[in-house]
């Protein structure tokens, strides 16, 4: 399995409305119209199948902050940062530190309390390599509290 695939053209204006919301230019994008706002929990746990394997979201303090984990047969791969309302989801931004000079933005399609669709940019390949990526589809439930 190789999960390294160009972004979808389904997939690119969930990213582009997710950039064009936190007002970045990184991308040259289409005109976006943004939907109505997600109802994003404080604190939650989404966590299901995608693709060819599994994820998980969990949302921390008051759902501001944001850890994305994916594993498959050939990766496994994690991210964390600061979690913005956008549209029909959120997006997950992974600041830059000394060993990764660029920010990380991941836009999260949500529906339902499902999550649905994840897309990334470009620069988020310096945080999982080659043999992953945050570009997928699948259902991830909104899990139940403990």
């Amino acid at each position: 399995m190789h999960w390294t695939t160009p972004l979808s053209a389904a997939r690119r204006p969930l990213l582009a409305a997710g950039l064009v919301a936190l007002g970045l230019n990184a991308l040259v994008l289409s005109a976006v119209v943004m939907p109505a706002r997600a109802e994003t929990p404080a604190n939650a746990v989404y966590a299901g199948k995608v693709d060819e394997g599994s994820a998980s979201l969990t949302l921390t303090a008051g759902g501001q902050k944001g850890l994305l984990h994916i594993q498959s047969a050939s990766c496994s791969a994690s991210v964390s940062g600061d979690i913005t309302e956008m549209g029909r989801g959120m997006l997950l931004t992974v600041p830059s530190d000394d060993l990764h000079p660029e920010q990380c933005h991941i836009a999260l399609l949500a529906r339902n309390g499902v999550v649905t669709d994840a897309s990334e940019e470009v620069s988020c390949r310096q945080w999982h390599g080659a043999d992953c990526d945050f570009d997928f589809s699948g259902n991830m439930a909104r899990q139940p509290p403990p």
